[in-house]
């Protein structure tokens, strides 16, 4: 097979890593396909600069980045912004949310910052996301249902993790990302992984929609393949069977 024509996105906590822990298996298998031809990038909830200094010198996508949710579209080597979705009305909803569901912690996030809404200025600042931080997962849910009723449609507003919900705008995500990005490589097949709710539109967009085996139950009912754990290297393991994972796809 050519890999040539693949494109590889994976989504990075809790799917690449396992605790912020990058594995050898899973970097030298990326490495490997690189080293085919392959087009290797992350879809994340991160910012650039934390993949850059967490991880230097081992994750080395060949293919833009997506990250902060799928809110931008990076070049890996020289930083320039290929595509970027930054939310309009952030005032009135970081006001919404501490006045009428109040979680534990609400964050703002900016291209390369993520701090507490109530010790940032957003003046001359873009803001790509908004993270809460609610009490336990039935507030999550509940936070989710209130502002997709309030502001659906402009936003959309959708759990990174059991208690963590972030907003972005609604033409953001990372199923929109990895249609920009698809498009930019020219790639005929998009591969995507994924554990969580956030990861969903972008694995239903991929050509092949893979969810590790520890993902939320709503991304493994969406997706083409579940495959191993993140803890037992699941990027490695649809790397090394990648082959077979496009023909029984096809099939």
């Amino acid at each position: 097979m050519n890999y040539g024509r693949i494109l590889f996105v994976t989504d990075l906590d809790a799917t690449l890593t396992c605790g912020e822990t990058l594995s050898a298996e899973n970097e030298n298998a990326i490495k490997r396909f690189v080293e085919k031809g392959g087009m290797f990038t992350l879809a994340t909830g991160r910012t650039l600069s934390y993949i850059k200094e967490k991880f230097k010198g081992r994750l080395e996508p060949n293919a833009p980045v997506t990250t902060l949710n799928g809110t931008i579209i990076t070049d890996c080597a020289d930083e320039s912004i290929l595509w970027e979705k930054a939310l309009e009305n952030e005032k009135e909803i970081i006001s919404f949310i501490k006045e009428n569901i109040k979680p534990e912690k609400v964050e703002v996030c900016t291209l390369n910052k993520r701090e507490r809404a109530e010790s940032i200025s957003i003046e001359n600042e873009r803001v790509y996301k908004i993270v809460s931080v609610c009490k336990n997962k039935y507030k999550a849910q509940e936070m989710m249902r209130l502002m997709n009723c309030r502001f659906g449609e402009n936003c959309f507003t959708m759990r990174s993790w059991e208690t963590g919900v972030e907003t972005i705008h609604k033409k953001a995500g990372k199923g929109e990302c990895i249609r920009r990005v698809k498009e930019l490589c020219g790639a005929d097949i998009c591969i995507a992984i994924g554990d969580y709710e956030n990861d969903i539109d972008m694995i239903k967009r991929a050509d092949i929609g893979i969810a590790v085996g520890n993902a939320h139950d709503s991304v493994k009912a969406v997706a083409d393949i579940v495959t191993a754990d993140a803890k037992d290297n699941a990027v490695a393991y649809v790397l090394e069977n990648i082959d077979k994972i496009c023909m029984k796809v096809k099939a």
